[in-house]
């Protein structure tokens, strides 16, 4: 056993730009998004790519959701996304067998074919991801720690819904966001408030990211690319 957003599946790639081989963009340890179901059916888990035997089975963990196991019914048809050296692509499979010793795992039929996915050019994901907030020193308010939520997410920003203090004035801040992404990504990068609006007292603000660390940047371009 060895140990690439949007995505439409079906379309026929022409001679010039067929896909790789299936085993040419595998990798291993590699996260992967498993979707299951079709419309508002449609499910989505985040898993991670433990090994394949070519033209038998590709082997997964078993997303779990809340600490428990995901129902995953043999013969289940699903859908895996991924990213590999920068380009995205998809591939169609069946859930072969679910097991739960000694380790769970899933067995997934292995594809016969491969799409390379067009990435989107400005990636902005609509999410709902909880965030821990440091503000920064400063004279005034807000200080300290605080919740709140992503709403949306691209490389060089965000969303972020949070509560504020009635005289806040946030604008020109410079705040620490800690979120997760998928089963274990997390992201710790600073941020400058752009923008601030409020409605009924929802308080939403756009941030700017300041990264310095290119391995947390690069979790948040896999993580848009495949939404």
């Amino acid at each position: 056993m060895h140990g690439r957003g949007g995505i439409r599946l079906g379309a026929t790639a022409g001679v010039d730009d067929a896909p790789p081989p299936v085993e040419d963009v595998l990798r291993v340890g590699t996260l992967v998004f498993l979707f299951t179901g079709q419309g508002p059916a449609e499910r989505k888990y985040a898993t991670h790519l433990l090994g394949w035997r070519a033209g038998r089975f590709l082997l997964v963990d078993l997303p779990h959701v809340d600490g428990r196991p995901v129902q995953l019914p043999e013969g289940a048809a699903a859908i895996l996304r991924y990213v590999v050296d920068g380009e995205a692509y998809g591939l169609r499979t069946r859930v072969q067998r679910v097991q739960f010793r000694p380790a769970p795992l899933v067995f997934l039929e292995f594809p016969t074919e491969i799409e390379n996915v067009p990435l989107r050019a400005e990636p902005r994901v609509p999410v709902r991801v909880p965030a821990v907030v440091s503000w920064l020193p400063a004279r005034h308010p807000p200080s300290g720690l605080a919740f709140g939520y992503l709403r949306d997410l691209t490389p060089d920003g965000g969303l972020l819904e949070m509560p504020l203090p009635e005289a806040a004035d946030p604008v020109g801040r410079s705040l620490h966001l800690t979120f997760t992404l998928g089963t274990d990504q997390e992201v710790r990068v600073g941020a400058v408030v752009q923008n601030r609006a409020s409605d009924e007292g929802t308080h939403r603000m756009g941030v700017a990211f300041r990264w310095t660390d290119p391995d947390m940047r690069d979790r948040v371009v896999t993580f848009c690319r495949l939404h």
